[in-house]
């Protein structure tokens, strides 16, 4: 008969845990259930404190243990989530109750560095994965978050073992969905998954195209701070709804005029209607099938909905909808460079 044969189901609710602090939740939620007592949470707590000042130790080369407290905080935050870490990757609460109960916290601990390791592979991964598949464009916010700095600076910079849960780096281009709820390397995997995502789509469209797009939002177009995919995506239902080729991006002030007094002119529902039928034709058109792509560019076009009402109420859909502009834009992406083909120097590790 098997261990997990054997062990009583928890009463533990998952639902009821701290995802920002996992760990700690789950054994107060263990205690709150009757599956711990006072003395067992309280044998967690300083088991904690002892890694701690393990921790605090190692950081001053053993010299001392002492710390300034603002360092001690940051090396408290970083061990806690490490410790998540190795919590959330265990999905059985039985399973995972069990090993707190029986697993010294610093054996826990260096299984949630290992996790981190794993993690940080995967995000380089990405890393080079987003810069392949990079967007070309003059958008200086986008080409310094991704190609010149910004999330190099996080592989450059991050600090598992005492800062864990930061994320240095200038990571200023905003996902159209942003990503909430996450920190450390678990942010940055999440923010490069999408922004992998986001470029996926954009590289249907032509890139001068694209940047006559964003140079019809106003002068000094390459310094905007605007999320690409999402201004593309939100021309494309333009598009549609005036029975123009999305592809081409292509709307002119007439057609935005005619397209506010049509959409003016219907009920609510149909307005709402228009537009799902213009988002099943652009998803169908580009051949999008995966379920993830499906599920963000869904949320994408329940936002365009919501700023179409909006614009239709204030009489400015030409805030939405955009007449692109000539451009000076050049194609010189083979002479760009990026930071993401130095990435393996800094310590050559295999992915």
């Amino acid at each position: 008969m098997s261990d997990k044969s054997v062990r009583k189901a928890t009463k533990i609710d998952k639902s009821k845990i701290n995802n920002q602090d996992y760990f700690t939740s789950f054994v107060l939620q263990a205690q709150q259930c009757g599956e711990t007592d006072e003395n067992f949470t309280q044998k967690i707590k300083l088991s904690c404190m002892e890694l701690l000042a393990q921790q605090c130790e190692n950081y001053t080369g053993g010299q001392s243990s002492s710390v300034r407290e603002e360092t001690a905080q940051s090396i408290m935050q970083s061990m806690f989530f490490t410790l998540d870490l190795y919590a959330k990757s265990i999905d059985d609460t039985e399973q995972l109750l069990c090993n707190i109960k029986e697993l010294p916290i610093r054996v826990m601990y260096a299984k949630g560095r290992q996790i981190t390791e794993k993690k940080l592979r995967l995000a380089k991964m990405l890393y080079t994965q987003a810069c392949k598949n990079a967007i070309i464009t003059d958008n200086l916010c986008y080409n310094d978050t991704l190609l010149k700095g910004g999330i190099y600076g996080f592989f450059k910079n991050y600090n598992a073992d005492y800062d864990a849960k930061n994320i240095p780096g200038a990571i200023d281009y905003p996902l159209a969905h942003a990503v909430s709820d996450c920190y450390g390397v678990e942010y940055i995997i999440s923010y490069l998954d999408i922004l992998y995502m986001e470029n996926q789509f954009c590289s249907f469209f032509d890139s001068y195209k694209t940047e006559r797009l964003l140079n019809g939002y106003g002068q000094n177009a390459s310094e905007l701070v605007i999320n690409i995919y999402e201004a593309l995506f939100t021309q494309c239902i333009g598009c549609i709804l005036a029975n123009k080729n999305p592809l081409e991006l292509e709307l002119t002030q007439e057609d935005v005029l005619l397209l506010a007094e049509k959409l003016k002119s219907i009920s609510k529902d149909d307005r709402i209607s228009s537009v799902l039928l213009a988002y099943k034709a652009l998803t169908k058109g580009m051949g999008i099938k995966n379920k993830k792509m499906l599920a963000y560019t869904q949320k994408t076009a329940k936002r365009v909905l919501q700023r179409l009402f909006y614009n239709l109420k204030t009489n400015t859909l030409d805030k939405l909808f955009i007449v692109p502009q000539d451009t000076q834009f050049e194609l010189g992406f083979e002479e760009q460079e990026s930071d993401f083909d130095e990435l393996y120097e800094l310590d050559e590790l295999d992915l």
